[in-house]
């Protein structure tokens, strides 16, 4: 299900609070890098409870991704699993990511499947990848998946879900001097009417007001065609 990555990182950090966490999850959206820096902030709160991009070196973390083939092998899980049969050195769990997993051989995933049904203790497994489409269905059935939608799509939705916020906003404080104001109330109930009708851009409707605001004197709105 998707949602944006405020609401993701809320969900594990209760889950770690809760000591809930699952062995093993599949992360995957159309931007795994964004992906992969939220998974090192989520690993970096494992070891060291700040939930932001890691500053140094990270004892109980371990990344393998492709290499010049192009694709992750078996012996890179077997890297992986040297790994995960250790204890934690600081962090709540040895936490190995697998970015790129769709580049993932079928040995490979054969190796990492194993690992997955039979975790070892402490262990958790991350893997990362644009889609499922590739990752076998024996894989799928045994992580918990989590969709993460593009970051940039949930910037741009949110300014333009506050752009008529602050049109808003700003009509109720011209509204103090109406008379003084008039042709700036017009103007933003003009552009509010805009967005309603038509679904124009909003963001956009808000920087035309802002620059008019900035302008002096202010012409009055006409509704009059030139």
């Amino acid at each position: 299900m998707a949602a944006d990555f405020q609401k993701i990182k809320k969900d594990f950090i209760r889950l770690i609070s809760g000591n809930s966490l699952f062995h093993a999850y599949l992360f995957f959206g159309s931007s795994p890098d964004d992906i992969l820096l939220f998974s090192e902030e989520l690993i970096n709160f494992l070891e060291k409870d700040i939930f932001e991009k890691p500053s140094g070196f990270l004892n109980d973390f371990f990344k393998i991704e492709p290499r010049e083939t192009l694709s992750i092998g078996i012996d890179e899980i077997r890297e992986l699993r040297n790994f995960l049969y250790q204890k934690p050195v600081i962090s709540k769990k040895r936490t190995a990511i697998i970015y790129k997993a769709d580049s993932l051989t079928a040995e490979a995933q054969s190796a990492i499947l194993k690992i997955i049904e039979e975790p070892p203790k402490d262990s958790l497994i991350i893997l990362i990848c644009q889609s499922d489409e590739n990752l076998m269905e024996t894989i799928k059935s045994r992580i918990h998946k989590i969709f993460f939608p593009s970051l940039e799509k949930n910037i741009k939705n949110k300014l333009e879900e506050n752009a008529e916020k602050l049109l808003i906003t700003e009509l109720l404080k011209l509204k103090s001097d109406p008379i003084k104001n008039f042709a700036m109330i017009k103007e933003i109930l003009n552009r509010l009417t805009l967005i309603k009708q038509f679904n124009l851009n909003k963001k956009l409707q808000l920087r035309t007001v802002g620059i008019t605001l900035k302008t002096k004197p202010v012409k009055p709105y006409s509704d009059k065609k030139s």
